[in-house]
């Protein structure tokens, strides 16, 4: 992360936007090193509630990977529900891991292949039954390949088929097809 000294010196130091949005970058990678991923910018970017920015980084990875039409089985790589977990529904936006609620135990061991329930546990532990922060979480976990099961629409709607939330499948593949 960046730190209010590294900001600061970069602003002090290039007068030109560009070049200071360039340099908080390249410093931003330097710091991280190999940790620096489009994953981790665009949630660095979700994080201060830039999501103007988030939407660049997301229009580069689909630039950068291959075209695919939005449905089911598209991968969640480089869409905007990386971060946020929401698909809109016409005027409806649907909050994923709000949706799920107190659901995420069954949830999490099926998206996560946690047969003994033992990485859902430590993640309540960790939440202290914040059903929302415990969603995410497991969303999170999954989408980094921690679940060993495919980052796509169609695996999270199953699971959420298998957890008795067939409704809010049903839901996301609707929003999925309307888009």
């Amino acid at each position: 992360e960046l730190t209010a000294v590294d900001e600061e010196d970069i602003l002090h130091n290039h007068y030109d936007v560009r070049i200071q949005r360039r340099e908080m970058l390249r410093t931003w990678k330097q710091k991280l090193g190999s940790k620096a991923t489009y994953y981790g910018l665009a949630k660095a970017f979700n994080d201060i509630e830039r999501a103007d920015l988030v939407g660049k980084v997301v229009e580069l990875l689909a630039s950068t990977s291959s075209p695919a039409s939005l449905h089911c089985d598209t991968p969640l790589l480089g869409l905007p529900v990386l971060l946020s977990f929401r698909v809109t529904q016409g005027q409806k936006s649907i909050n994923i891991p709000q949706e799920i609620s107190t659901h995420y135990r069954t949830f999490g061991i099926h998206l996560l292949n946690d047969h003994t329930g033992a990485i859902v546990d430590g993640i309540v532990h960790k939440y202290r039954e914040d059903s929302l922060q415990i969603n995410i979480e497991i969303l999170q976990r999954w989408i980094r390949g921690e679940g060993r099961k495919p980052v796509s629409w169609k695996t999270l709607t199953d699971c959420l088929r298998d957890t008795g939330l067939s409704e809010l499948a049903d839901d996301i593949r609707q929003a999925l097809a309307n888009s």
